[in-house]
């Protein structure tokens, strides 16, 4: 009897034990997973391909416990690492793991999935089912009864309603999120709204750098927050004149951590434009040559790439280097216009696996009324065969009116996917035309100047006109370059032109020149062939460093309010825009034509 209750002794203990070890290593799993999905996240934005990795192993480790909230962790660690580079992926794990969520007692992370999900619906500009996601995972947030939760929730509603344009809305959701007790996990949001308030211009002048250093002070409380008071701290440097700037993006740059690249490269950019206001230009560009630009470069960030090298370019055009200015324009347009390409790569490529989602949902809906209705049949058939017939007509019926309503959805949205492209090339064709309209303007008065049918001639013609109408800001001055203009139009359709122009004009920047040339010669092509004017005015001149020209014809004139915009003239508005420049048309039926050119120079 005593050795069969010292048996059960020893094995009630190793059964303890075993369970103590259980339970050791499942903390042990979970803290593992924890670690990986913050660095996946940490990194999505700085280092991709290992944030990736991160996530890959973080998803693996909870798929082999078998514990479902930890696989859904391990989704939603997978879903943030391709958040910002294969948001199509980030989409799939992010509805994976919200499947799984429904089984766990902690509610967040089912908040988490509502929220990630309404970013990646609002970046690919779904913004209605957005708002649906977001407001799930705010009501989540407020029964869950968690501060740090419902804090984090908020700011990323408010930041969405921000950038939807309903700037009211997200500045009463960041007071309420200033109004939480500042524990471990609030300080970052509440002093992240706290920034988000001032850049609203919803708090006094006098207040902001009073605001910007309680909340410095408010996240030096709690480690862990130098990325943020990083970004306070240029932020705060912004408000400051440049000499006392410039300790605050050291100070910032030293803090930020090694991974938070932008934060680095906005610091650098600043510090830039800082020297070169106190006058020490040599160290400006050294900064954005030696520094920033390797950097941008490096993490190939085309985004900040293009933002540096327009700086660069400012910064050169200060000190007189106008060629080198031009090649880093050049650049920065570069950078932006591959930026531009990779953000709508994403954005369609995210568009595509959410319909591949819906096609995929609805194919599992059909796949269950299938096997719903071959029950129903043959419940049906084994009482009567009469009735199961009529009733299989009436549901083949309705089955080919959802078909026929699922190929309809489909056929809109793809459409709609097609409109998007169209959007996105109409900015592309927009400046194509207008590039087009002036090659065709300039072959059809090559053509009109001939009197002969002769192909020779009008060679001729198009190759003499090219060369008298051929810009050449950086060897002719302006003046010359509108009188050369003004001799082609008196040559080819022996215009009255009376000239007065301003004899000793400043410098002009070539961009300047080439789109004020550009204009003018417009201006006289429309009196030339649709005016029919005898006497055509052109005058310059100077007001302080405003140059003003004026073009006349004594033409029959025109209505504008009843002749819609053609090609000409919206490429004089738009060629206006560009320089910012103003430009004033004066005209009615009978009373002749006025062109005003105003710009600073």
């Amino acid at each position: 009897m005593r050795s069969l209750r010292f048996v059960l002794f020893l094995f009630l203990l190793s059964a303890l034990n075993l369970s103590k070890a259980q339970t050791a290593g499942s903390t042990s799993l979970r803290d593992t997973i924890r670690t990986l999905g913050k660095l996946s996240l940490v990194l999505r934005d700085q280092n991709a391909k290992l944030a990736r990795q991160y996530g890959r192993r973080s998803l693996s480790l909870a798929i082999q416990s078998g514990d479902t909230c930890l696989i859904a962790h391990g989704y939603l660690d997978w879903g943030n690492a391709n958040n910002s580079i294969y948001p199509d992926s980030a989409y799939i794990a992010y509805r994976q793991g919200l499947k799984l969520s429904y089984y766990c007692k902690n509610s967040s992370i089912r908040a988490d999935f509502f929220h990630n999900i309404g970013e990646l619906l609002s970046s690919a500009g779904n913004r209605h089912d957005a708002v649906i996601y977001y407001d799930s995972a705010m009501q989540i947030a407020r029964q869950s009864g968690d501060s740090v939760i419902l804090s984090m929730t908020l700011i990323n509603y408010a930041f969405f309603r921000l950038e939807n344009g309903d700037t009211t809305t997200a500045i009463k959701e960041f007071r309420k999120v200033t109004s939480f007790p500042p524990v471990r996990g609030n300080v970052a949001n509440i002093a992240l709204a706290i920034s988000a308030l001032i850049n609203c211009g919803d708090v006094p002048p006098e207040q902001v750098i009073m605001l910007y250093d309680s909340a410095i002070q408010l996240l030096n409380s709690v480690p862990g927050h130098e990325e943020s008071i990083s970004q306070l701290y240029i932020n705060k440097s912004t408000r400051l004149p440049a000499l006392e700037a410039l300790p605050l993006l050291r100070t910032a740059i030293a803090i930020s951590p090694v991974y938070c690249h932008t934060n680095i490269l906005a610091a650098w950019n600043l510090m830039a434009y800082a020297y070169a206001e106190l006058g020490d230009y040599k160290k400006a560009t050294v900064i954005l040559a030696d520094s920033a630009i390797p950097l941008g470069e490096k993490i190939k960030n085309y985004d900040w790439l293009s933002t540096i090298y327009d700086s660069y370019a400012e910064i050169l055009s200060m000190t007189g280097q106008f060629e080198q200015a031009y090649q880093m324009q050049r650049k920065a347009m570069a950078c932006y216009v591959a930026d531009n390409v990779r953000k709508n790569t994403k954005q369609l490529t995210l568009l595509m696996s959410m319909m591949d989602v819906r096609i995929m949902n609805e194919k599992l809906n059909q796949q269950s009324l299938l096997i719903e209705f071959q029950k129903a049949r043959a419940s049906r058939l084994q009482l009567w065969w009469s009735i199961a017939l009529l009733g299989f007509g009436i549901v083949f019926l309705f089955w080919l009116l959802f078909l026929n309503k699922q190929k309809v959805k489909a056929q809109r949205l793809q459409m709609e996917a097609a409109s998007r492209l169209v959007t996105l090339g109409d900015h592309f064709n927009e400046s194509l035309a207008n590039e087009l309209h002036d090659t065709s303007s300039l072959l059809a008065l090559a053509i009109s100047g001939s009197n002969s049918n002769d192909i020779e001639q009008i060679r001729k013609n198009i190759s003499r006109l090219s060369h008298q109408l051929l810009i050449k800001p950086e060897q002719i001055g302006f003046e010359d370059q509108l009188r050369t203009l003004a001799d082609t139009y008196i040559t080819f359709f022996a215009a009255n032109v009376n000239l007065h122009l301003h004899s000793e004009l400043p410098v002009i920047k070539n961009d300047q020149q080439i789109h004020l040339l550009r204009m003018v010669a417009e201006m006289f092509q429309n009196s030339v062939r649709h005016a029919s004017a005898a006497t055509i005015s052109l005058q310059s001149y100077l007001k302080g460093q405003t140059l003003i020209i004026v073009f006349q014809d004594d033409g029959p004139g025109f209505d504008p309010m009843a002749h819609g915009a053609g090609m000409g003239l919206e490429s004089l508005r738009q060629r206006a825009v560009l320089i910012k420049a103003t430009l004033d048309l004066q005209t009615a039926p009978g009373r002749g034509v006025t062109w005003r050119i105003t710009v600073r120079i």
